[in-house]
């Protein structure tokens, strides 16, 4: 039951996408759309398939034996808002606003709760940024935020990280548990009731 948001938080925030923008422009939420912000909010995280230590062990955990985060090869949030945003100047649909609002939402969402942050000012930087999290990655409203250039990462993912991580964030209704489900859970909800308000009327 705790790891429904594990599965389902970026779809939550995928609909919230959709119907947020929707209502910035005016329009109707329909089923494409939706499934425009859901898509967007999940495709970074395809970037796991390069992830040699994934095939080997099924699991995308940065720890000791695996001191590499899979967020390299599609968590560039620069890269993502210059080229939908490049897609909206072309178009006069919600579509592109919806996918850049998505795919930012998942960008935000990894920078808080499980993973090692993210790379925001790349190709400025690679330093990872994550908030409410020390050093250690260890998650507290005591250090607004964590930063690690790309040198020393995986130095910490090798003395902090868990291999456990699933076990140790979702086996109990732990802050990441509970704020992913009820994210999921409202988002979906509400992505339902929008949509069935379209044919009542």
């Amino acid at each position: 039951m705790q790891r429904i948001g594990l599965f389902l938080c970026d779809a939550g925030l995928g609909v919230f996408s959709a119907i947020f923008i929707c209502w910035i422009f005016g329009t109707h939420v329909t089923l494409g759309y939706l499934v425009v912000g859901i898509i967007f909010a999940y495709i970074p995280d395809i970037d796991w398939v390069s992830d040699k230590h994934f095939w080997k062990t099924g699991t995308v955990a940065a720890y000791a034996a695996n001191p590499y985060d899979h967020r390299e090869g599609l968590h560039k949030p620069l890269l993502w808002a210059l080229v939908l945003s490049s897609w909206g100047l072309f178009v006069s649909t919600p579509t592109p606003h919806i996918a850049l609002t998505a795919v930012m939402m998942h960008f935000l969402h990894d920078t808080t709760g499980t993973g090692w942050g993210m790379p925001w000012l790349w190709p400025l930087s690679k330093r990872r940024f994550k908030l409410f999290s020390t050093l250690e990655n260890v998650l507290t409203f005591r250090s607004f935020f964590a930063s690690w250039s790309y040198k020393e990462l995986p130095h910490y993912i090798t003395k902090y990280g868990r291999g456990n991580w699933k076990t140790y964030y979702y086996s109990t209704w732990t802050s990441v548990a509970l704020v992913e489900t009820l994210v999921a859970v409202l988002g979906l909800t509400t992505g339902v009731f929008a949509l069935t308000l379209q044919y009542i009327h």
